[in-house]
């Protein structure tokens, strides 16, 4: 679409759907829309979101008021059913009287259209009951408004076109419209004649993720032409494979177009209020994350971790752009973490399990497991490692998500936190976790960074193990980035974990009120196995006691008190179990503030 002509004659035709509704669906002029754009930027900016609206019916000054359920313009329907039936095609038939004419074309604009279609159908709240009904609802006939003869007009299956016929009649001869159905089980308007249309589009998307000539490496049969079947192999090599798939760039490319409207597709809970998101049932993760084979899910699981651990941006150069735009093959990385957030992390259903936190809760392998600790410690250590001199603290983007996906895998994979914290990796991601809490603790918009590092660092110190760990010796701090510092810090890795919670709960102004019992916990959970603590994070714990217990603290909120409680089982811990010249600094430091609490008594 280089010349502006035809971009204005497509500009044209994209007004006509909102201008002219009930165009014949089997009109020619349909498939222009996946023949005639070349890039994304094509597609998205000769739809606009105003042109869009159009068809939602989503202006203010055509909005019908609230509480009402209304359809959208047929044109939609239409629309929708056109790039559906023709992904479907494509993957299912030979199309083009040239066998070898590629398909990627038409695949990728029929995923574009959807992909800018499905967040504005989801921002319009009167569309509800339509959508539901349209996506989620076993498939029927449908019907569109013949203008010639002012009439509804034949009933037919949007996918297809094919038209109503009952026994052996012809497939032209269709019921009068205008009588309306019998209600029995040939009535065109409640014959179910497929599953639901959302459950067929998630099912022609995943075969496009393992599609020859599209995302993986084109395939041909014994007799030259190119293959039309699904071959479910890994993209790269690491879990569950040991060579890679061989995508190429284009095909890489593909992929993220097909993850995008995938991540879309699930993205319904982004226009809804908060608090109804928890009790809305998730219609597409439901039907991703429970129905697919086994075979399915673990090539997907697998494609998407090994494509997300094995990317390092500064294997061939100098990270000097970590930017997603500054880098494809970062746009695949990005959009695979994201799409394997979304179906690790759906909780199980009243019926089924998620087959995809199933699949990872089962992953045994040493080698997996180093594969996985490499990959993520190459991601998250960017910032601290990655030359300090040049580049102080740039991370790589999806790194927030990296820590997500670590915490997930400590909770449902057990061997998997046996493994990290009966190593000395525990040690590097304690450090780590804790950069990102520091470095995000005093930034507003990066609160839920801070909560999902203590999410991390409470899961780790429920093992006993973890805390025994803490007991070495951390050497080299004075290398760590400014952010994570002690001054004159001389101690074990408990020293510095316990240095920083108290950090963290002191100098926030009270922002993370909210995670206190979490940090506490953390203190808690590792006080009994804490050795020699020095008598600088001795001061720190009676110095959080000093705080909560004065009555402005504990009179603010009702359940304060609680707080109090959990730091002096904390400190009770210590003294429990490593008061035989163990903890020396912190019974000579509590000691000189026995008057504190001979005062609170």
């Amino acid at each position: 679409m280089g010349a502006s002509e035809s971009k204005l004659t497509f500009k044209e035709d994209v007004f006509r759907l909102a201008r002219e509704d009930n165009i014949d669906p089997a009109d020619r002029w349909w498939c222009q829309f996946y023949q005639l754009p070349e890039t994304a930027e094509d597609v998205f900016a000769l739809w606009s979101p105003n042109d869009v609206r159009n068809l939602t019916i989503n202006h203010a000054a055509d909005r019908p008021p609230p509480g009402t359920q209304i359809a959208p313009k047929k044109n939609l329907e239409t629309l929708m059913y056109t790039c559906i039936g023709r992904l479907h095609a494509l993957q299912t038939r030979r199309c083009y009287s040239d066998p070898h004419q590629p398909i990627a074309p038409e695949v990728l604009n029929c995923v574009r259209i959807l992909t800018r279609l499905l967040p504005y159908i989801y921002e319009a709240e009167h569309l509800q009951d339509w959508e539901d009904t349209f996506f989620w609802k076993p498939r029927k006939h449908t019907q569109v408004w013949d203008r010639k003869r002012e009439r509804m007009g034949p009933y037919f299956d949007g996918l297809t076109n094919k038209r109503y016929s009952v026994g052996s009649e012809k497939e032209d001869s269709v019921p009068d419209a205008d009588a309306g159905g019998n209600g029995g089980p040939e009535d065109p308007a409640v014959k179910v004649i497929g599953p639901p249309l959302g459950e067929q589009l998630i099912d022609i998307l995943m075969g496009y993720m393992f599609f020859p000539g599209f995302t993986l490496p084109k395939r041909v049969n014994a007799e030259g032409l190119p293959e039309l079947k699904i071959h479910y192999n890994i993209w790269n090599s690491g879990i569950g494979c040991r060579q890679s798939a061989g995508m190429t760039k284009e095909n890489e490319r593909n992929a993220v177009e097909v993850m995008r409207l995938l991540v879309s597709l699930c993205s319904k809970q982004l226009y809804m209020s908060a608090h109804v998101v928890a009790d809305t049932d998730a219609r597409p993760l439901s039907y991703l994350t429970t129905y697919p084979e086994k075979q399915v899910v673990l090539s997907v699981l697998c494609s998407l971790m090994n494509t997300v651990l094995k990317y390092n941006p500064a294997t061939w150069r100098v990270p000097i752009d970590f930017s997603i735009d500054g880098d494809p093959k970062a746009k695949l990385v990005n959009l695979s973490l994201q799409f394997l957030l979304l179906l690790i992390l759906y909780p199980d259903t009243a019926e089924d399990s998620n087959q995809f936190r199933r699949s990872l809760s089962r992953l045994h392998r040493v080698e997996d497991f180093q594969f996985i600790q490499q990959g993520l410690t190459t991601v998250l250590t960017q910032p601290v490692s990655g030359l300090p001199s040049y580049l102080p603290g740039r991370q790589v983007p999806w790194a927030p998500e990296t820590l997500v996906f670590f915490w997930e895998l400590l909770q449902v994979n057990k061997r998997f936190r046996a493994f990290i914290i009966e190593t000395d990796r525990a040690h590097d991601f304690v450090v780590l976790v804790l950069y990102y809490a520091m470095s995000a603790k005093d930034e507003p918009t990066k609160q839920g960074i801070v909560r999902m590092c203590v999410l991390i660092l409470q899961t780790m110190s429920v093992e006993p193990h973890f805390g025994d760990r803490l007991n070495k010796a951390f050497v080299g701090q004075e290398t760590l980035p400014s952010v994570l510092r002690i001054q004159n810090f001389h101690g074990s890795y408990a020293d510095f974990l316990i240095t920083s919670v108290h950090s963290l709960m002191t100098t926030t102004g009270g922002r993370l009120e909210s995670i206190y019992p979490a940090l506490l916990a953390i203190i808690g959970n590792v006080a009994p196995y804490c050795k020699n603590l020095q008598r600088a994070t001795s001061s720190k714990l009676l110095d959080l006691f000093v705080q909560m217990s004065s009555p402005k603290f504990l009179l603010e909120k009702e359940t304060n008190h609680t707080m109090l409680q959990l730091l002096l089982q904390a400190m009770n811990a210590i003294l429990e179990h490593q008061f035989e010249g163990k903890s020396r600094d912190f019974i000579w430091a509590f000691r000189i503030t026995t008057w504190t609490f001979c005062w609170d008594a």
